[in-house]
């Protein structure tokens, strides 16, 4: 991906996490008492696609990302 791709798409999910922050900040939760908040990130982590493991330190979840085979992959 060339580097003016990257900034372009970076820039068209910047009102997306936007709309996060907001409703994260809205609804804030304290601690490991985060049952909205992690169950908000499960669901987005899902719709894209990705491998999750939840229940992790209680509310805690992990996704995996994977290339395309086509070289390094870094996130």
């Amino acid at each position: 991906m060339r580097l003016e791709d990257l900034e372009s798409t970076v820039q068209s999910l910047v009102p997306r996490l936007v709309a996060w922050r907001r409703k994260l900040h809205q609804h804030a939760e304290l601690g490991l008492e985060c049952k909205e908040t992690a169950a908000f990130v499960v669901r987005e982590l899902e719709e894209m696609g990705l491998e999750l493991r939840t229940g992790l330190a209680q509310t805690g979840a992990a996704a995996l990302l994977r290339g395309n085979g086509d070289g390094p992959t870094v996130g």
